[in-house]
Protein backbone atom coordinates (compact mmCIF):
# COMPACT_ATOMS: atom_id res chain seq x y z
CA UNK A 1 0.00 0.00 0.00
CA UNK A 2 3.26 2.39 0.50
CA UNK A 3 4.13 2.47 -3.01
CA UNK A 4 0.06 3.82 -4.46
CA UNK A 5 0.42 6.29 -1.43
CA UNK A 6 3.76 7.84 -2.45
CA UNK A 7 2.27 7.77 -6.10
CA UNK A 8 -0.14 9.80 -4.95
CA UNK A 9 1.66 12.28 -2.62
CA UNK A 10 3.87 12.54 -5.98
CA UNK A 11 0.99 13.48 -8.51
CA UNK A 12 0.08 15.93 -5.60
CA UNK A 13 3.38 17.87 -6.46
CA UNK A 14 4.73 16.76 -3.09
CA UNK A 15 8.97 15.98 -3.70
CA UNK A 16 8.54 12.00 -2.34
CA UNK A 17 11.59 10.09 -1.82
CA UNK A 18 10.76 6.05 -0.58
CA UNK A 19 12.59 3.28 0.75
CA UNK A 20 11.78 -0.65 0.19
CA UNK A 21 13.07 -3.38 0.64
CA UNK A 22 12.26 -5.16 -2.94
CA UNK A 23 14.29 -2.91 -5.63
CA UNK A 24 11.83 -3.52 -7.74
CA UNK A 25 9.46 -1.35 -5.48
CA UNK A 26 11.32 1.19 -5.09
CA UNK A 27 11.91 1.10 -9.17
CA UNK A 28 8.40 1.71 -9.77
CA UNK A 29 8.39 4.72 -7.38
CA UNK A 30 11.06 6.59 -9.27
CA UNK A 31 9.73 5.52 -12.78
CA UNK A 32 6.20 7.52 -10.70
CA UNK A 33 8.53 10.67 -10.88
CA UNK A 34 9.49 9.94 -6.83
CA UNK A 35 12.92 9.44 -5.55
CA UNK A 36 14.58 5.58 -4.75
CA UNK A 37 16.39 6.01 -1.39
CA UNK A 38 18.76 2.97 -0.50
CA UNK A 39 17.64 2.69 3.16
CA UNK A 40 15.06 4.72 5.46
CA UNK A 41 17.50 7.68 6.37
CA UNK A 42 18.20 8.11 3.09
CA UNK A 43 14.48 8.77 2.37
CA UNK A 44 14.43 10.89 5.07
CA UNK A 45 17.17 13.60 4.02
CA UNK A 46 15.54 17.12 4.03
CA UNK A 47 12.23 15.45 4.72
CA UNK A 48 9.56 17.59 6.65
CA UNK A 49 7.19 14.52 7.30
CA UNK A 50 7.35 10.65 6.89
CA UNK A 51 5.07 7.64 5.97
CA UNK A 52 5.39 4.11 7.56
CA UNK A 53 3.87 1.54 5.89
CA UNK A 54 5.22 -2.18 6.77
CA UNK A 55 3.33 -5.02 8.06
CA UNK A 56 4.84 -5.57 12.16
CA UNK A 57 5.29 -3.24 14.87
CA UNK A 58 9.34 -4.13 15.32
CA UNK A 59 9.28 -3.09 11.14
CA UNK A 60 8.67 0.64 12.52
CA UNK A 61 11.06 0.46 15.55
CA UNK A 62 13.88 -0.32 12.72
CA UNK A 63 12.37 2.44 10.18
CA UNK A 64 12.13 4.88 12.43
CA UNK A 65 15.30 4.33 15.45
CA UNK A 66 17.56 1.33 13.96
CA UNK A 67 20.77 2.25 12.20
CA UNK A 68 19.75 3.84 9.44
CA UNK A 69 15.95 4.88 10.54
CA UNK A 70 14.41 8.08 9.94
CA UNK A 71 15.32 9.53 13.41
CA UNK A 72 18.93 9.85 12.04
CA UNK A 73 18.04 12.11 9.08
CA UNK A 74 15.04 14.25 10.65
CA UNK A 75 14.59 17.28 11.87
CA UNK A 76 13.38 18.29 15.41
CA UNK A 77 10.00 19.24 14.69
CA UNK A 78 9.49 17.23 12.17
CA UNK A 79 6.24 14.20 11.82
CA UNK A 80 6.40 10.57 11.26
CA UNK A 81 3.09 9.24 10.65
CA UNK A 82 2.63 5.61 11.28
CA UNK A 83 -0.15 4.12 9.16
CA UNK A 84 0.71 0.32 10.14
CA UNK A 85 -1.37 -1.58 11.75
CA UNK A 86 0.50 -2.47 15.12
CA UNK A 87 0.19 -3.51 18.88
CA UNK A 88 -0.80 -0.66 20.53
CA UNK A 89 2.48 -0.64 23.02
CA UNK A 90 4.51 -0.76 20.24
CA UNK A 91 3.09 2.14 18.96
CA UNK A 92 3.61 3.83 22.05
CA UNK A 93 7.11 2.61 22.25
CA UNK A 94 7.89 4.03 19.20
CA UNK A 95 6.22 7.36 19.88
CA UNK A 96 8.39 7.79 23.33
CA UNK A 97 11.60 7.10 21.52
CA UNK A 98 10.63 9.57 18.83
CA UNK A 99 9.89 12.30 21.27
CA UNK A 100 13.22 11.94 22.79
CA UNK A 101 14.84 13.13 19.12
CA UNK A 102 11.95 15.76 19.48
CA UNK A 103 10.22 14.60 16.38
CA UNK A 104 6.33 13.43 16.71
CA UNK A 105 4.94 9.81 15.91
CA UNK A 106 1.05 10.49 14.68
CA UNK A 107 -0.59 7.51 14.70
CA UNK A 108 -2.37 6.43 11.68
CA UNK A 109 -2.91 3.31 10.61
CA UNK A 110 -5.99 3.26 7.52
CA UNK A 111 -9.14 1.14 6.16
CA UNK A 112 -9.49 0.84 3.46
CA UNK A 113 -6.73 -1.71 1.03
CA UNK A 114 -5.37 -1.34 -1.69
CA UNK A 115 -7.98 0.53 -3.90
CA UNK A 116 -8.25 3.14 -0.95
CA UNK A 117 -4.18 3.32 -1.55
CA UNK A 118 -4.79 3.50 -5.22
CA UNK A 119 -7.41 5.73 -5.41
CA UNK A 120 -6.71 8.17 -2.25
CA UNK A 121 -9.98 7.08 -0.55
CA UNK A 122 -8.55 5.76 2.13
CA UNK A 123 -9.80 6.08 5.99
CA UNK A 124 -7.58 7.44 8.71
CA UNK A 125 -7.67 7.00 12.36
CA UNK A 126 -5.52 9.57 13.69
CA UNK A 127 -3.74 10.12 16.80
CA UNK A 128 -1.32 12.81 18.12
CA UNK A 129 -0.46 16.21 19.27
CA UNK A 130 -2.80 18.50 17.21
CA UNK A 131 -0.04 20.88 15.70
CA UNK A 132 1.76 17.49 14.67
CA UNK A 133 -1.80 16.64 12.88
CA UNK A 134 -2.78 19.96 11.60
CA UNK A 135 1.29 19.84 10.01
CA UNK A 136 -0.30 16.51 8.20
CA UNK A 137 -3.54 17.46 7.41
CA UNK A 138 -2.46 18.69 3.14
CA UNK A 139 -1.29 15.45 2.89
CA UNK A 140 -4.18 13.08 4.35
CA UNK A 141 -6.35 14.83 2.44
CA UNK A 142 -4.13 13.53 -1.03
CA UNK A 143 -4.23 9.74 0.67
CA UNK A 144 -7.56 9.82 2.05
CA UNK A 145 -11.56 10.84 2.21
CA UNK A 146 -11.35 10.64 5.73
CA UNK A 147 -10.07 11.46 8.66
CA UNK A 148 -11.26 10.57 12.48
CA UNK A 149 -9.53 11.94 15.59
CA UNK A 150 -9.08 9.23 17.63
CA UNK A 151 -7.36 11.02 20.75
CA UNK A 152 -3.70 13.14 21.32
CA UNK A 153 -1.85 9.96 22.31
CA UNK A 154 -0.16 7.87 20.02
CA UNK A 155 -1.43 3.99 20.19
CA UNK A 156 -5.46 5.61 20.13
CA UNK A 157 -5.25 5.57 16.54
CA UNK A 158 -4.10 1.34 16.58
CA UNK A 159 -7.00 0.73 19.31
CA UNK A 160 -9.62 2.34 17.04
CA UNK A 161 -8.22 0.28 13.94
CA UNK A 162 -8.37 -3.06 16.38
CA UNK A 163 -11.91 -2.08 16.87
CA UNK A 164 -12.28 -2.24 13.62
CA UNK A 165 -11.15 -5.51 12.72
CA UNK A 166 -13.03 -7.12 15.27
CA UNK A 167 -16.12 -6.13 13.06
CA UNK A 168 -13.96 -6.48 9.83
CA UNK A 169 -13.26 -10.03 11.08
CA UNK A 170 -17.27 -11.16 11.54
CA UNK A 171 -18.28 -9.66 8.55
CA UNK A 172 -15.88 -11.51 6.49
CA UNK A 173 -16.57 -14.75 8.39
CA UNK A 174 -20.33 -14.45 8.00
CA UNK A 175 -20.07 -14.12 4.55
CA UNK A 176 -17.68 -17.25 3.87
CA UNK A 177 -20.39 -19.34 6.06
CA UNK A 178 -23.19 -18.01 3.65
CA UNK A 179 -21.12 -18.30 0.62
CA UNK A 180 -20.61 -22.09 1.64
CA UNK A 181 -23.81 -22.54 2.65
CA UNK A 182 -25.79 -21.91 -0.16
CA UNK A 183 -23.27 -23.83 -2.54
CA UNK A 184 -23.23 -27.13 -0.25
CA UNK A 185 -27.67 -26.49 -0.68
CA UNK A 186 -27.57 -26.84 -4.03
CA UNK A 187 -27.92 -22.85 -4.73
CA UNK A 188 -26.01 -21.51 -7.74
CA UNK A 189 -23.31 -19.13 -6.51
CA UNK A 190 -24.66 -16.29 -8.59
CA UNK A 191 -27.84 -16.38 -7.16
CA UNK A 192 -26.60 -16.43 -3.91
CA UNK A 193 -24.33 -13.49 -4.53
CA UNK A 194 -27.34 -11.52 -6.34
CA UNK A 195 -29.33 -12.12 -3.18
CA UNK A 196 -26.98 -11.36 -0.78
CA UNK A 197 -25.48 -8.33 -2.70
CA UNK A 198 -29.33 -6.40 -2.83
CA UNK A 199 -30.02 -7.63 0.40
CA UNK A 200 -30.54 -5.30 3.83
CA UNK A 201 -27.01 -6.78 4.10
CA UNK A 202 -25.40 -5.42 1.15
CA UNK A 203 -22.52 -2.86 1.25
CA UNK A 204 -19.30 -2.61 -0.80
CA UNK A 205 -17.51 -5.19 1.64
CA UNK A 206 -19.66 -7.72 0.79
CA UNK A 207 -20.17 -7.13 -2.80
CA UNK A 208 -16.14 -7.22 -3.09
CA UNK A 209 -15.87 -9.85 -0.87
CA UNK A 210 -18.39 -12.64 -2.22
CA UNK A 211 -17.74 -11.53 -5.96
CA UNK A 212 -14.26 -12.80 -5.61
CA UNK A 213 -15.44 -15.71 -4.01
CA UNK A 214 -18.27 -16.22 -6.85
CA UNK A 215 -15.61 -15.64 -9.60
CA UNK A 216 -12.98 -17.87 -7.60
CA UNK A 217 -10.27 -15.42 -7.39
CA UNK A 218 -8.07 -16.26 -4.01
CA UNK A 219 -4.64 -14.59 -5.17
CA UNK A 220 -3.41 -11.24 -6.11
CA UNK A 221 -6.56 -9.13 -5.08
CA UNK A 222 -4.90 -6.80 -2.63
CA UNK A 223 -5.56 -8.53 0.35
CA UNK A 224 -3.41 -11.17 1.71
CA UNK A 225 -4.49 -13.07 4.23
CA UNK A 226 -1.20 -12.83 6.39
CA UNK A 227 -2.49 -8.84 6.82
CA UNK A 228 -5.82 -9.73 8.57
CA UNK A 229 -4.72 -12.72 10.05
CA UNK A 230 -2.12 -10.47 12.16
CA UNK A 231 -4.73 -7.78 12.47
CA UNK A 232 -7.28 -9.79 14.26
CA UNK A 233 -4.63 -11.17 16.59
CA UNK A 234 -3.85 -7.70 17.68
CA UNK A 235 -7.65 -7.12 18.59
CA UNK A 236 -8.09 -10.14 20.36
CA UNK A 237 -4.82 -9.20 22.30
CA UNK A 238 -6.14 -5.95 23.07
CA UNK A 239 -9.76 -7.36 23.76
CA UNK A 240 -7.53 -9.62 26.60
CA UNK A 241 -5.73 -7.01 27.70
CA UNK A 242 -8.56 -4.53 28.78
CA UNK A 243 -11.06 -7.67 29.74
CA UNK A 244 -13.31 -7.87 27.19
CA UNK A 245 -15.22 -10.61 25.57
CA UNK A 246 -14.82 -10.96 22.06
CA UNK A 247 -16.35 -14.51 21.12
CA UNK A 248 -16.73 -13.65 17.25
CA UNK A 249 -13.72 -12.05 16.90
CA UNK A 250 -11.96 -14.99 18.39
CA UNK A 251 -13.43 -17.85 15.99
CA UNK A 252 -13.26 -15.08 13.28
CA UNK A 253 -9.36 -15.66 13.97
CA UNK A 254 -9.19 -18.78 14.29
CA UNK A 255 -11.21 -19.22 10.84
CA UNK A 256 -8.32 -17.06 9.61
CA UNK A 257 -5.10 -19.28 10.96
CA UNK A 258 -7.43 -22.60 9.74
CA UNK A 259 -6.97 -20.19 5.92
CA UNK A 260 -2.84 -18.79 6.54
CA UNK A 261 -1.69 -22.39 7.21
CA UNK A 262 -3.62 -24.03 4.41
CA UNK A 263 -3.26 -21.28 1.62
CA UNK A 264 -0.28 -18.71 3.18
CA UNK A 265 0.37 -17.11 -0.54
CA UNK A 266 -3.60 -16.33 -0.91
CA UNK A 267 -6.02 -13.76 0.03
CA UNK A 268 -8.42 -12.92 2.81
CA UNK A 269 -11.24 -15.10 0.51
CA UNK A 270 -9.05 -18.67 0.56
CA UNK A 271 -11.15 -19.06 3.93
CA UNK A 272 -14.23 -20.11 1.76
CA UNK A 273 -12.00 -23.03 0.54
CA UNK A 274 -11.23 -24.27 4.52
CA UNK A 275 -15.36 -24.19 4.83
CA UNK A 276 -15.76 -25.83 1.96
CA UNK A 277 -13.51 -28.96 2.57
CA UNK A 278 -15.38 -28.93 6.16
CA UNK A 279 -18.51 -29.03 4.36
CA UNK A 280 -17.12 -31.82 1.85
CA UNK A 281 -16.92 -29.21 -0.93
CA UNK A 282 -14.22 -29.89 -3.25
CA UNK A 283 -12.55 -26.39 -3.64
CA UNK A 284 -11.50 -26.73 -6.73
CA UNK A 285 -14.17 -28.31 -8.88
CA UNK A 286 -15.68 -25.04 -10.29
CA UNK A 287 -11.54 -24.31 -11.93
CA UNK A 288 -11.83 -27.79 -13.45
CA UNK A 289 -14.61 -27.92 -14.41
CA UNK A 290 -14.02 -24.55 -16.35
CA UNK A 291 -10.80 -26.37 -17.44
CA UNK A 292 -12.57 -29.22 -18.81
CA UNK A 293 -14.84 -26.87 -20.96
CA UNK A 294 -12.24 -25.19 -22.39
CA UNK A 295 -10.59 -28.21 -23.60
CA UNK A 296 -13.84 -29.47 -25.01
CA UNK A 297 -13.46 -32.52 -22.40
CA UNK A 298 -16.80 -33.62 -20.60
Amino acid sequence: MGLPMARNLVRAGYEVSGYDLSAKRRNLLKAAGGGAAKNARDSAEGAAVAFIMVMFGRQVMEAVAGENGLLQAMPRGSVIVVSATVERDELTEVAEVAAAHGVHIVDAPVSGGLPGARDGTLTFMAAGAPAAIKKIRPHLRVLGKTVHIAGENPGDGQTVKAVLQVMLGGFFSAIFESMTLGRKAGIDTRVVFDALTTSMAASPLLANCAGLIKARKFKNTGSRIATMHKDLGISTNLARRVGVPVPVASAARELFQAGISSYPDEDNWCVVKVLERMAGIDPDAPRRARSQSKTGKR
